[in-house]
């Protein structure tokens, strides 16, 4: 564990540890909400989660990092594959 003001490893959350998970965005809900497919494709074969995207612009079909509920960054839009090297812009 690392002592106060030292960092945590990159590809995880300072505050809790917590890793961001690929998500694909499946319909826009109403007060900012949506409903993502974690771990499946495209709305069958994962689970069906109703998270914010109050702090992206999104689309049904788009690829989004979740943590905490909050989707952070699109990482694909409408089912591509990104090619974008991570950068959350596509």
């Amino acid at each position: 564990m690392n002592g106060p003001g030292e960092r945590g490893d990159a590809d995880t959350c300072l505050t809790c540890s917590d890793e961001a998970t690929p998500a694909r965005v499946v319909r826009l809900g109403s007060r900012g909400l949506a409903v993502v497919d974690i771990g499946g494709t495209g709305g069958t074969g994962g689970t069906g989660e109703e998270v914010s995207v109050a702090l992206v612009d999104v689309a049904p079909g788009d690829t989004v990092l979740v943590h905490a509920k909050e989707a952070i960054a699109v990482i694909a839009r409408n089912g591509e594959d990104g090619g974008n090297g991570g950068n959350g812009h596509a």
